[in-house]
Parts: structure tokens; C-alpha cells; sequence
């Protein structure tokens, strides 16, 4: 009797592994779910991919400029915690360098109905997984300590705060190496079918990614508006003392101009400052 050929529909395949545990099987027949989850259809995947190489280059000069401005200007040496972001920036989007050369099935599946995971090694999609997690959770942590560090200064008024730089330095560099670790000890890292990147599984990357992407945004973004806050009342007060000693009549009208030029030029800071954070942080997701 001639063997019956299974046929799938085009969402599902027949493994090229069978034997291996990680397959999602249809029940009641030889077909299984395509490692590149259907998701996304081929032109989605396409646009997801086009859109993601487009902010990663866009967002490569920028980091390197960062870097050629610190090396060749000395008045910019002082500023190394603005540094240790483009180095994390440049890193966090590493390992898509090389994996856009490459088709998406060879990058995050082991075969056609398999995703990479740790059983495969340390292939390109487990690196990627371990190397943009640190790099992700040391610019969060970068982000932070810079907004946390200019509330010192302008809030606190501490002129000098190279005596934290040791507990900044570790903040930024040794405490993401305890979340790759974990990652590892977990076997949490690989690709997660629908993803657009290799990371971590779900129930993991929301306490050793995301959690500290929230965290950052909240302590940082405490302390950036706290130090907007109080640049707009010292202009305000300079402005009312120059007004007042001037006997000038319209010191009103002057205080409501000088709040809306301070307003607008803070809002286009925290604007450009959450761009970049979200494409250090949040762009490679886009892949």
C-alpha cells in the first residue's frame, strides 16, 4: 500500500526533526507550527525587518559621534556617564549587524518547526539573546544614573559628584552581568515564536528586561522633570527680580512669555531624550 502523504497548510509544516521536544504539534496529525510563527505574514516580516535595519542605521552615527565628540574634545572628558549610553546603545544593536545578512529561518530557528534555544548553544540568536539584554538593562540603567546625576547637581546643588562615579560605574556595567547570569542559570534565553528579536521567554524578560526598563523610566523621569521644574522657577524668579528692579509694568505678561519659551524648550528635550532612549532600548525590537 502506498504511504499516505500528510500535506499541511501553508501556516504549519511537517518537522524536519521530529524526535526533538519543542515542536508544537497539531493534535491528530504529522503537521507542526513553522518555527517563524504565521503571525506576521511575508511582507509584514519583510516591513518589521526594513523598518528595524532603517533606525539601526540611523541611530549608528549618532552613537558614534557621541563617541568621536567625547575622544576629541577635552571639555567633553568630564561627561563619561553620557559615553557609557552610546557604548551600551552601540552594543545593544551588535549582534543585528551580523544577523541581518542572514535569512530569518537561520538566524532564530534550529529547523523548520524549532526555535533556537539553549539546547542549540550558543549560536547567533542565544548571543543576541544575552548580549541585548545586558546591553538593554545597562542603558536603562545608564539613562537613570545620568538623570539621577543631574539632580544632584541642579536640584541638590552638588557641583561635584565624581565621588559616586565608582557606584555609577557599577550600576551601569556589573549589574546587568547578574540578570545575563540569571538568564543563563534559567535557561530562560533563545527566540520565542512571534518575536521579532531573540531574547528571553516571556515570564523571565518581564523581571530581568522590562521590569528595569520601568523602573528607569520612573526614577529617571522623576528626576529629569524635578530638574526641568526647578530651571523654570529660577528663570522665573531671575525674571521677576530683573523686573522689579527695572519698575517694569508689564512683569506679568514677561513671567507668562518666559514660562511658555521654557516650556516649549524642555518639552523638546524630554521629546529628544525619550527618542533616544527608545531607540537604545525598545528599536532593535523592531527587527
Amino acid at each position: 500500500m502506498a504511504r499516505e502523504i500528510q500535506i499541511c497548510p501553508s501556516a504549519f509544516v511537517i518537522p524536519e526533526y521530529p524526535f526533538l521536544n519543542n515542536i508544537q504539534w497539531v493534535n491528530g496529525t504529522t503537521c507542526a507550527q513553522k518555527c517563524i510563527s504565521p503571525v506576521w505574514t511575508d511582507s509584514e516580516w519583510n516591513m518589521i525587518r526594513l523598518v528595524g535595519q532603517i533606525i539601526m542605521w540611523f541611530g549608528l552615527p549618532l552613537d558614534i559621534i557621541v563617541i568621536l565628540t567625547w575622544i576629541l574634545s577635552t571639555k567633553k572628558r568630564g561627561q563619561y556617564l553620557v559615553l557609557t549610553f552610546a557604548i551600551l546603545s552601540i552594543l545593544s544593536q551588535s549582534t543585528l549587524y551580523v544577523s541581518y545578512f542572514y535569512p530569518l529561518e537561520s538566524v532564530f530557528c534550529s529547523s523548520n518547526a524549532t526555535p533556537v534555544s539553549p539546547d542549540d548553544g550558543y549560536t547567533l540568536c542565544n548571543f543576541q539573546s544575552l548580549i541585548f539584554l545586558y546591553a538593554c538593562d545597562g542603558a536603562c540603567f545608564s539613562w537613570m544614573i545620568q538623570s539621577i546625576d543631574l539632580y544632584f547637581k541642579v536640584v541638590l546643588k552638588r557641583r561635584n559628584t565624581r565621588q559616586f562615579a565608582t557606584i555609577y560605574l557599577f550600576f551601569i556595567f556589573i549589574c546587568p552581568l547578574f540578570m545575563v547570569v540569571a538568564a543563563i542559570v534559567t535557561r530562560s534565553y533563545g527566540y520565542q515564536p512571534g518575536g521579532s528579536i531573540c531574547l528571553l521567554d516571556g515570564f523571565y524578560s518581564t523581571f530581568f528586561a522590562y521590569l528595569w526598563v520601568f523602573v528607569a523610566l520612573v526614577i529617571g523621569g522623576f528626576c529629569v522633570f524635578s530638574v526641568i521644574g526647578t530651571i523654570i522657577l529660577h528663570n522665573l524668579r531671575l525674571r521677576a527680580h530683573v523686573s522689579s528692579d527695572s519698575g517694569s509694568t508689564t512683569m506679568n505678561h514677561n513671567l507668562s512669555q518666559e514660562m511658555f519659551r521654557m516650556v516649549k524648550g524642555v518639552g523638546l528635550f524630554v521629546f529628544i531624550l525619550i527618542c533616544i532612549s527608545i531607540k537604545a532600548l525598545l528599536s532593535p525590537l523592531l527587527r
